[in-house]
């Protein structure tokens, strides 16, 4: 809800304090590696520290969402090579999968070439 109403300093505070409280909660670490890899408000963006929570979170669970999560974080860091990677590597394994595929993970694979991390209001998967 906080993050709906642009509510994002306080959004990152109230996943901070989830993430503290229930330490084993990859959900929670996902939801605030995406939202300090893609925040509309620069002061609440930290490209480091979502990267290093993504990296654990698809280390312990390697999903699509958490895979994206990882190249969204490497795309704040401007490190867009690797993101372009990671990218493909979701689209692939999505082809794979036989799911629909999804229109926003085609276009976040297109800023990364366009050298261009995400800005997301909300978490959308």
């Amino acid at each position: 809800a906080l993050m709906l109403s642009q509510e994002y300093h306080g959004a990152a505070r109230s996943l901070e304090r989830a993430v503290e409280s229930v330490p084993d909660s990859l959900a929670l670490e996902h939801a605030l590696a995406r939202l300090l890899a893609t925040c509309p408000a620069a002061e609440v963006r930290d490209g480091a520290r979502a990267l290093e929570i993504a990296e654990r979170v698809v280390a312990a669970e390697l999903t699509l969402d958490h895979a994206e999560t990882v190249a969204m974080a490497l795309a704040e860091l401007g490190r867009f090579d690797e993101a372009v990677r990671w990218q493909e590597r979701v689209l692939v394994h999505e082809q794979r999968l036989q799911t629909t595929p999804s229109p926003q993970r085609r276009s976040r694979l297109e800023l990364y070439r366009a050298r261009r991390p995400v800005r997301a209001p909300w978490f959308d998967g």
